[in-house]
């Protein structure tokens, strides 16, 4: 039998590879994550967690506002920079957490890019490790326009950071992500526009729901545009 350094090593930290490697860890096994960028991957960084922390103070004004005319006339203002201090304040250490706890369990972290030498070895960069089984966990990555100043167009993450809320924002695409972050901003007054490809928004859920979804956003204040492609993004 071969001896090699790891049992299992995975290439990538999110949410399905560290918890794969925390059962594996119980099972006996011997386990490594290799991670380029921030350990825990999209969720606790980028995405749900950051979303969930941004979109409560929306969920008070919703609130808010459903009981206009019923004892409760004042909507609360939104600081969208104390907001974003606040986000920074939890997600920012999630990483720092996971860097002190991971291995502190028994499990072993290489910093830098996963490149596969063949079946059973890794180059981290720094050193080359060995594995009886390797598995990629490397996500989910936004997809690029390939359109002429595709520059312009920013992706979920640097929505999530933004510093300052501008006073108008174009969502390519109505997605699940696009009208949650739509459904947010216009409750700060900013124009909202959504350009969509196909005939209809949310294309994997219930027309009947969607109608609703869509009625109540255009109600507010929210364009859409259907059956329209970006050929082009300028700066002006």
């Amino acid at each position: 039998m071969t001896d090699f350094d790891y049992d299992v090593v995975f290439i990538g930290s999110g949410h399905a590879a560290f918890h794969g490697a925390f059962k594996l860890l119980k099972a006996g096994k011997k386990v490594a994550l290799i991670e380029e960028s921030k350990l825990g991957g999209t969720c606790p960084n980028y995405g749900c967690d950051a979303k969930l922390l941004l979109d409560g103070p929306f969920e008070v004004i919703q609130d808010s506002q459903n009981y206009k005319g019923f004892g409760l006339d004042t909507t609360p203002q939104l600081n969208w920079e104390d907001l974003m201090a606040y986000k920074h304040e939890w997600i920012d250490r999630l990483p720092i957490m996971m860097k002190e706890l991971i291995p502190k369990v028994g499990i072993d972290v290489y910093e830098g890019h996963g490149k596969l030498l063949d079946a059973h070895r890794i180059d981290t960069g720094d050193k080359q490790i060995t594995a009886d089984n390797i598995v990629l966990a490397t996500g989910a990555h936004d997809s690029v326009l390939p359109v002429t100043g595709k520059a312009y167009i920013h992706d979920s993450k640097d929505f999530l950071s933004i510093p300052h809320l501008p006073e108008s924002i174009v969502f390519i695409g109505a997605g699940l992500i696009s009208l949650e972050f739509a459904s947010m901003v216009m409750k700060t007054g900013a124009k909202i526009e959504v350009i969509e490809f196909s005939d209809r928004a949310l294309a994997q859920y219930d027309q009947k729901y969607v109608d609703k979804v869509i009625a109540r956003l255009e109600a507010e204040g929210v364009n859409f545009h259907f059956n329209e492609a970006i050929n082009g993004v300028q700066k002006k």
